[in-house]
């Protein structure tokens, strides 16, 4: 060939060569950023696939969709699949697009694409489409998987982050290599009871171990209640924790919680057709197998077995450290119908599950009385010795409770007593066990009290001429309460439902109630929230046992001290009276009071603080015990309160208001308060009472003995003795100190241009005009601790011959004022005094000595 001939040849192949790597580097790669990468399921939503398919090879994982929120696998296992889980993956593979990349090759081996390790293939209904998926790198944002699809063949880079649900950790490498597989999908629980609920879900449980079954039904109530052992009424929802046994389950909220929570920790804990169940202590014949069966609300039935634990695992080894704690042994558990077993982490109360079905008596229910119903109870019938007492509440939740059937009914209970009475019936825990029927245990001569109790039985009467004080009518049957016998272990109680089904239990002897915060009063602005009430040893029979007298209301009608205007003592054949007298609408301090009775204190002050006090001890009087609702003439003379010969009588007269305008009507309801009128009675037996009652009850009742001695032995005298105006003193006079300087000394000070100053005393005296000052303002307002009566006594010693201190004050315009400061009384307390203030026959009195003891031990107390 020519020279010529064979440069044209390499002409050609390199012009050829340069053509085809120009076009190599030009070539589009068709890369679909913006498109989803499954072409045939464009628009599809994750809820329309039905089938995914995972391979590996000649592997396949495959699941079904059973319903919308159920995925199942289906191959190579029959078992639930996590349906989040899934759901996840199937979102994030419609979602898939293609991303750049700049080392993307056309060459799928590059890629890991020429025999794909992981293939994804989603269905809806006849249409799919399938992901390939081959190599993937790390790298946070920047790291892709390598993909393919059925109808796009060139390999395309993906970011890594779509394809996350499929992997089980963040590696590079072959997709199918770090694939989930099917135990990474399964669902770990055993059952299909959404955990979050707490088992809420749950309608029946059944549970069956060793011949024995235990087993729970929810009625349309909500309330848990024995199926078997049969007649065993309701179950506790909760139970109380036992601080000696903390695997005990003592209520139904912790048996379902111990089964519900049933589940594998790991992928590892599947065993997948297993070839012998007797390994794993699931064999039908197991003598230790416990079956558990659950059926939920929307009337599913799951069944599981429960067999051995299996062996306990090595202790770590810690070469020179501490030694780890070893995990609990699991379980092996089996649902009825699956071919594979689970291990399972055993809760704490695990072992409790057999002890419940072998002594199921810690689940039974121990409220006498559902605390929910409390407040609903509106109507209660209480039975004790032939004897009934009605209560009714009226206002709704927040009412009153009221008596009816008496002869002052209806009229207010004491709500107190009911609270307490509801508090024991509807105590949480307070029934102590559940003894055997038996009707002798409630025979008339065993049965205590009877106490029936309506909820919500009152119905709104319409009709609007209807009486206002009829009794309401009851409707309805009543939960019925019998207390009957007691024995050693406590109170036998037999409690027949509205429904009619009895059951007899047993109450301790004496119970703890409270603890807890009271239901809270209706909403007022600004109200404090109430206290929590203390929890308190009671005894049941005493609060059941309770007569009409128990539930009268203690408080008496009382009034305000402030509105009163007259107080009236009658002690015996003793009268006295006293008015407040008009103030002054400027006046400003307490009260003044003065004498109308007896005769010879008529018109002078009374003692404001005494009135006061007294005044202030009635209207806060309670009762202590009712004696009698209806008293006879004879009672009355008995308990000496006979209101024709009174032993103690005290009336309060109210200021009512002005009287009506000129040509209205009187307010009769005005006139009929315008007093309060109280008796007092005998000393009860125990001497720590006296027997009373109040004008406008009938009933006798006790109070207490110190406010019937301090109304008998009440002295109003007004003990303020000295008064005058400190501007028109002019001349004091002082003369004692015999004792002291041997001699009578006699001190006297004048004022002069506004000071003191001495004219008289046995020699210089240097007088401080601040101290006789101070002097003055002592005696000014002086107080008596206590009137003297009787004449005279020598050791009284007044007079400054006998020690005594006389004291002279002459005043302006005015009398003069004298004392007479005698002995110490009263361990010292007090001196004896004698002033010129009050009439000749009740002129001694005794002070406090404080208030003279610096002047009577010396005569400089006045000097520099």
């Amino acid at each position: 060939m020519s020279f010529r001939t064979t440069a044209i040849l390499f002409g050609l192949v390199f012009v050829l060569g340069i053509g085809l790597l120009i076009y190599s580097f030009s070539e589009d790669d068709n890369t679909p950023t913006k498109e989803q990468l499954l072409a045939t399921l464009v628009g599809a939503k994750t809820e329309e696939i039905d089938t995914v398919e995972l391979e590996k090879g000649s592997t396949r994982l495959v699941f079904k969709r059973k319903d919308k929120d159920t995925w199942m696998i289906v191959e190579p296992v029959n078992a639930k699949a996590e349906t989040g889980s899934i759901d996840r993956l199937v979102e994030s593979v419609l979602k898939v697009r293609a991303t750049t990349y700049p080392e993307l090759s056309s060459n799928p081996a590059v890629h890991g694409l020429d025999s794909p390790s992981l293939r994804i293939t989603l269905r809806s209904g006849d249409k799919s489409d399938t992901l390939n998926v081959g190599n993937v790198t790390i790298g946070g944002s920047k790291a892709v998987g390598f993909v393919t699809t059925s109808t796009r063949k060139r390999p395309m880079a993906v970011a890594r982050t779509e394809l996350e649900p499929l992997f089980k950790e963040s590696k590079s490498g072959a997709a199918g290599d770090l694939a989930k597989w099917a135990n990474d999908y399964r669902v770990k629980q055993v059952f299909a009871v959404d955990t979050r609920t707490g088992g809420d879900d749950v309608t029946a449980i059944k549970l069956t171990s060793k011949g024995k079954e235990l087993a729970l039904a929810k009625s349309a109530g909500g309330v848990w209640q024995f199926t078997n052992p049969a007649g065993w009424g309701d179950a506790a929802a909760t139970g109380e924790l036992s601080s000696t046994n903390p695997s005990a389950i003592t209520g139904v909220k912790a048996l379902l919680n111990t089964v519900v929570n049933l589940q594998a920790s790991t992928a590892d804990d599947f065993i997948d057709k297993p070839a012998d169940l007797k390994e794993y202590g699931l064999n039908a014949d197991s003598p230790d197998l416990l079956r558990v069966e659950l059926k939920d609300k929307a009337g599913v039935t799951e069944v599981a077995f429960i067999g051995k634990k299996q062996d306990a695992p090595a202790a770590p080894a810690t070469p020179g450290g501490p030694v780890p704690p070893v995990p609990p042994a699991k379980f092996y558990v089996k649902l009825e119908g699956s071919n594979n077993v689970v291990r399972v982490n055993p809760p704490p109360t695990m072992d409790g599950l057999v002890a419940a079905i072998a002594n199921p008596d810690p689940l039974r229910d121990r409220d006498l009385v559902k605390d929910s119903d409390k407040n609903r109870f509106d109507a209660i019938d209480i039975t004790v010795g032939g004897q009934v007492t009605k209560l009714r509440k009226s206002g709704g939740q927040f009412g009153g409770w009221k008596l009816y059937g008496g002869p002052n009914d209806p009229q207010d209970a004491n709500p107190e007593v009911v609270r307490k009475l509801l508090d024991l019936v509807t105590h949480s825990n307070v029934v102590k066990d559940f003894p055997a029927t038996n009707d002798a245990n409630f025979t008339p001569a065993e049965t205590r009290a009877e106490i029936k109790l309506w909820a919500d039985g009152i119905k709104p009467n319409a009709d609007p001429k209807a009486d206002p004080k009829a009794e309401p009518k009851v409707e309805g049957p009543p939960l019925v309460l019998q207390f009957g016998k007691k024995d050693a272990e406590g109170i036998f109680v037999r409690r027949t439902l509205p429904s009619g089904v009895k059951s007899d239990v047993r109450l301790p002897e004496k119970a703890k109630i409270g603890g807890g915060a009271p239901p809270p009063p209706p909403p007022q602005f600004g109200a404090p929230p109430p206290p929590p009430s203390m929890a308190e040893d009671v005894d049941v029979i005493a609060s059941v046992a309770k007569s009409r007298l128990d539930f009268l209301d203690t408080s008496l009608k009382g009034f305000s001290q402030f509105q009163a205007n007259k107080l009236t003592i009658q002690n015996g054949a003793s009268l006295t009276e006293i008015v407040k007298e008009k103030a002054d609408v400027t006046s400003l301090g307490e009260a003044k009071w003065k004498y109308v009775k007896p005769d010879p204190q008529k018109d002078r002050p009374a003692d404001s603080g005494t009135a006061s006090d007294l005044l202030t001890m009635l209207s806060t009087e309670t009762v202590v015990r009712f004696v009698s609702e209806a008293p006879s003439d004879a009672d009355l003379a008995k308990w000496g309160l006979d209101p024709k010969s009174p032993k103690l009588k005290v009336t309060v007269g109210l200021d009512v208001g002005p009287p009506p305008i000129a040509g209205t009507p009187p307010d009769k309801d005005k006139e009929k308060d315008k007093e309060r009128v109280y008796y007092f009675g005998n000393e009860t037996d125990d001497k720590q009472f006296v027997y009373a009652r109040q004008d406008g009850k009938t009933a006798v009742f006790t109070v207490r003995k110190l406010t019937a001695e301090k109304f008998a032995t009440a002295d109003l005298r007004d003990k303020t003795v000295v008064r005058f105006d400190r501007a028109k003193a002019k001349k004091l006079t002082v003369r004692g100190w015999k004792e002291k300087s041997g001699f009578e000394v006699e001190l006297v000070f004048e004022k002069k241009d506004g000071t003191w100053v001495v004219v008289k005393s046995p020699g210089k005296y240097d007088v401080d005009a601040g101290k006789v000052d101070k002097f003055l303002d002592a005696i000014n307002g002086l107080r008596a601790k206590a009137f003297i009566a009787g004449p005279l006594k020598p050791e009284y010693k007044l007079v400054p011959e006998a020690n005594g201190l006389e004291v002279k004050l002459e005043l302006d315009g005015a009398p003069g004022i004298v004392l007479f400061v005698g002995a110490p009384t009263d361990a010292d307390a007090s001196y004896f005094v004698q002033t010129s203030t009050l009439p000749a026959n009740e002129n001694v009195i005794t002070v406090l000595s404080d208030v003279f003891k610096l002047y009577k031990d010396n005569s400089g107390a006045f000097a520099k």
